[in-house]
């Protein structure tokens, strides 16, 4: 499983953008769900609540912060039209230290900070300041494995630790007292923010594994998403990821020898492999396979191209309209079995069975779709089961089919398909209580 967890942050960063006029106080909200993104909006030095247009009823985490000050996270349960609490930002404390990895520096390393009891379903990190129009949440290690965070609220936070060599490790501890608890502590108060020293938190190290990513021809995969996975005896899973180079490399570091490993790699355009080893070997290899490719053409039984045809392909839940010359044609397509069904006004819908394999690019013959019969009906009065004229009457399943009305006698046909009246759903429009026959 490849976390991209950098990625995710990545993406996190470039929604905490605030506006080019902000003032020095900000609000992020950033829900629960994976794929709602998180929003920024400036927020007036004295307001206490403020409106969100938009905001889906559900978990999410409010995060305030501003010039000078620690930026306050909170998680709550929003409600639609109810105006969100804004509680902070407050004094911090400055936290600095040193991360080893065994007995050397970390040079490299990063990590966000997170509240310790958070639970969201999507990776986070705490706003920590900003800079220009961007919101800052991770922290780098220099070339001595020093870190200085700005500021931090006061409480229990935890620390989730990207090391060079792709490892995560998360959960590292760290309290933050209040300033007032630190200035009593050091017993002398000193100009600026209290400073908190962490010392040095030490990593343990391990050994390396360098993997290469190459397609079926040989050639080295840039870019590729590389991910790894160690279980330990106790339950716990430790990650690993990268990216290969432009030679198609990525090393591995800090592995523990002793451990099986789970090793994923997926690049764009190419089928996902998946390998697992009993320790960890001396190198890997991924060998990717590219995605299958169709293409085709829609033709009318005179040969004529249908432009404007539906082309759906199942499960993959993929759709398209056919070009003004009735082709079409999809790409990174997984192997696997699949249905192909044609559609068009007037037109018998069409379905195929197809096998893609790795690599596979499919041509297929010219599909011709036959002329339409007619798909009849009939709409009653649910309550008298009198016929109604004048319904409207539209078919939603399956599509192709032209919308019509009741005569007289409530009876109703639509041109298009070929299924059976019996498998159809119907959608009637009238002010009465009807049923279709």
């Amino acid at each position: 499983m490849i976390l991209l967890f950098t990625l995710a942050l990545e993406m996190a960063a470039r929604a905490g953008v605030l506006p080019a006029a902000a003032g020095g106080r900000w609000l992020e909200v950033t829900p629960s769900q994976p794929g709602r993104p998180a929003q920024v909006l400036t927020v007036a030095s004295t307001a206490k609540s403020i409106g969100v247009a938009g905001v889906e009823p559900g978990i999410a985490v409010l995060c305030v912060g501003g010039e000078g000050l620690a930026t306050l996270c909170q998680q709550t349960l929003l409600q639609k039209d109810t105006p969100l609490p804004v509680a902070g930002p407050v004094p911090g404390v400055r936290v600095t230290g040193r991360i080893l990895i065994g007995k050397s520096p970390a040079a490299g390393t990063w990590f966000g900070i997170l509240p310790k009891d958070l639970a969201l379903r999507r990776s986070f990190a705490i706003p920590l300041e900003r800079k220009g129009e961007k919101l800052i949440r991770t922290i780098a290690c220099d070339e001595r494995g020093r870190f200085t965070v700005p500021l931090l609220a006061p409480g229990e936070y935890r620390l989730d630790i990207h090391s060079p060599g792709g490892r995560i490790d998360p959960g590292e501890s760290l309290t933050v007292p209040t300033p007032e608890q630190l200035v009593v502590r050091r017993g002398k108060e000193l100009p600026g923010p209290p400073l908190l020293d962490l010392g040095d938190l030490v990593l343990e190290d391990g050994v390396r594994l360098e993997v290469s990513v190459l397609d079926t021809a040989g050639q080295p995969v840039r870019g590729a998403g590389i991910g790894a996975g160690q279980r330990r005896p106790g339950g716990e899973t430790v990650f690993f990821e990268a990216r290969s180079d432009p030679a198609g490399r990525a090393m591995l570091t800090r592995l523990d020898p002793a451990l099986p490993v789970d090793l994923t790699c997926q690049g764009a355009g190419y089928v996902r492999q998946e390998q697992h080893f009993a320790s960890v070997p001396a190198a890997a290899h991924c060998v990717l396979a590219a995605l299958a490719e169709i293409r085709g053409r829609v033709l009318a039984a005179d040969e004529q191209p249908l432009a404007g045809a539906t082309v759906s392909l199942r499960p993959e839940g993929r759709s398209a309209r056919t070009a003004r010359s009735g082709e079409f044609s999809w790409a990174g397509i997984a192997p696997g079995s699949y249905t192909l069904t044609v559609a068009a006004p007037g037109f018998r819908a069409l379905s195929r069975r197809l096998q893609l394999a790795a690599e596979e690019r499919v041509a297929l013959a010219p599909i011709r779709l036959e002329p339409a019969g007619g798909l009849a009906g009939k709409v009653v009065d649910g309550a008298t089961h009198e016929p109604v004229a004048g319904a409207a009457v539209r078919v939603v399943e399956p599509v192709g089919f032209d919308a019509t009305e009741t005569m007289r006698r409530g009876a109703s046909r639509c041109a298009r398909g070929r299924q059976e009246p019996s498998r159809s759903r119907w959608r009637r429009q009238a002010t009465r209580s009807l049923r279709s026959t």
